[in-house]
């Protein structure tokens, strides 16, 4: 599974990175504990307000709303 972390502004992303072992203090509200594997874990930066993203949001706006109202 790879999480598409887009944001860090929320509990969940703090949350992978215990689990994960990137973080060692324990998040405020986690329910389980850091995950125990020989695997090596990568966690990525979030994307917050990378450029693209922005851009490909903007684009994705811009075509429901030129598309809204038509009937399929």
């Amino acid at each position: 599974m790879v999480p598409l972390l887009v944001s860090s502004f929320s509990d969940h992303y703090e949350e992978i990175r215990y689990y994960a072992g990137d973080r060692k203090t324990e998040p405020e509200h986690h329910s389980y504990d850091p995950l125990k594997t020989r695997a090596r874990l990568l966690l990525t930066p979030r994307m917050d307000a990378d450029r693209l993203l922005g851009m490909i949001l903007a684009d994705q706006v811009h075509s429901a709303s030129s598309e809204a109202g038509r009937n399929p």
